[in-house]
């Protein structure tokens, strides 16, 4: 509940949207508390410019949130130019009491899920009765993603494959990490027209949508830049949404040219500055690390041996 989360507030609940504010502390502006350590703020706050027009004052007042109140300006809590940080502080809860801006202080944020994706492989529920009579979205067509819709498939209402490539069976291709006919029952579902679907479509067009206390939908992103909701085959919407990309987690959302990407990332924790190896790609994908053809990283060159044998406590 800083300054650019109060306006943010403001503006929400001018519009009449249902949003709620998240502060660690007990207080807004709690960041003003403590910072700058000499307390004198670099912001300035001109209240005296020698002229009645709102916005040109605006301009010189580097302090005041919008609002609908002429009145709830920083100019009213400080003569100085350079206002104290402690005065701020004061400011910003008047203006969040005043407007009664929902705000749920005392409150850490652990984690924040991306959209409404209802977990992933790694942390499922693995009850097929948690999904019964539902309908099931999931995202990816490796392995992993049929192998969960079949452990669900003589209970879900429906099950619907979301993913880029299209299904390669192993049993055209011959290559063991393509669908096992093991997992392909989904398959024969689907070419029966039965209620399951498989559908192609690249990932990083997508978005997933909850309006009100209405199912999930999935939309795909036009040219210019707006989603068409329900193409997937579906107009009920789902209860779950399941992540089943190969990876444990999405680490990087980053831009390309005019589209919007995914960079799928290892798990880099263990490598400390220096010694990190430089990942190999695949288009656009993040896998694991790039190395010779004797196992030796590409980057990382003349690794000392004593340094992994601390690394892995070799005796």
């Amino acid at each position: 509940a800083g300054p650019g989360g109060l306006q943010m507030a403001y503006f929400l609940q001018r519009a009449k949207r249902d949003y709620v504010v998240f502060e660690r502390k007990n207080i807004s502006g709690s960041f003003f508390t403590h910072y700058p350590r000499h307390r004198r703020l670099l912001s300035i706050n001109k209240k005296h410019t020698g002229s009645q027009n709102y916005e040109f004052n605006l301009r010189h007042d580097w302090n005041t949130l919008l609002s609908d109140d002429d009145t709830l300006t920083m100019t009213q809590y400080s003569d100085d130019l350079y206002p104290q940080a402690d005065q701020l502080v004061k400011y910003l809860n008047d203006y969040a009491n005043r407007l009664r801006l929902n705000i749920q202080y005392e409150t850490e944020i652990v984690k924040l899920s991306r959209g409404y994706l209802n977990g992933g492989y790694e942390s499922m529920s693995i009850n097929a009765s948690d999904y019964k009579d539902k309908n099931v979205l999931i995202l990816g067509q490796g392995n992993s993603a049929f192998e969960t819709a079949q452990a669900m498939s003589d209970v879900v209402g429906l099950v619907h494959i979301y993913g880029r490539n299209g299904v390669r069976l192993a049993t055209s291709t011959h290559y063991i990490g393509d669908i096992r006919a093991v997992n392909s029952r989904i398959v024969d579902s689907y070419q029966l027209k039965s209620l399951d679907g498989i559908v192609e479509g690249k990932l990083q067009n997508t978005g997933v949508f909850k309006y009100g206390h209405q199912k999930l939908s999935i939309g795909l992103r036009s040219e210019e830049e707006e989603f068409c909701h329900d193409l997937t085959g579906t107009r009920k919407g789902y209860h779950y949404v399941i992540r089943c990309l190969g990876f444990e987690d999405i680490d990087l959302k980053i831009k390309l040219s005019d589209q919007e990407l995914f960079i799928f990332q290892y798990d880099k924790s263990i490598f400390g500055i220096g010694a990190r190896p430089r990942a190999a790609r695949k288009r656009i994908i993040e896998h694991y690390p790039e190395i010779k053809g004797n196992y030796e990283s590409v980057s990382t060159i003349d690794f000392p041996e004593d340094a992994v044998s601390k690394v892995f406590d070799i005796q």
